[in-house]
């Protein structure tokens, strides 16, 4: 026996088994980014110089300890730009489930 009810928001039913009864709720649709995050993730992926697909976080950590290697303030780089470099594999980072 299979029951679906079609709503404007979602659709909700069960589903009945040998011995269960299953809810469920279909996954939501993808909703579109803003286009600043948009903007923000290209800028990122541009400052890190890495290939899109991006495909796991070690590559997003190697490229920034790379880049820290050659622009930490200790060393005689600069602040704002390691800042930058930080906030932008951060934020690449975030993309990626552990």
């Amino acid at each position: 026996m299979r029951y679906y009810s079609d709503t404007s928001s979602s659709t909700i039913g069960w589903t009945t088994g040998a011995t269960y009864v299953q809810w469920y709720r279909p996954a939501p649709k993808p909703q579109p980014l803003p286009p600043q995050l948009v903007d923000a993730v290209w800028n990122a992926v541009a400052l890190l110089d890495l290939d899109l697909p991006l495909t796991s976080r070690e590559e997003v950590s190697r490229a920034r300890k790379q880049l820290a290697r050659a622009h930490h303030p200790d060393i005689g780089g600069s602040l704002e730009l390691m800042q930058q470099i930080n906030a932008a594999a951060d934020l690449l980072l975030g993309g990626f489930r552990r």
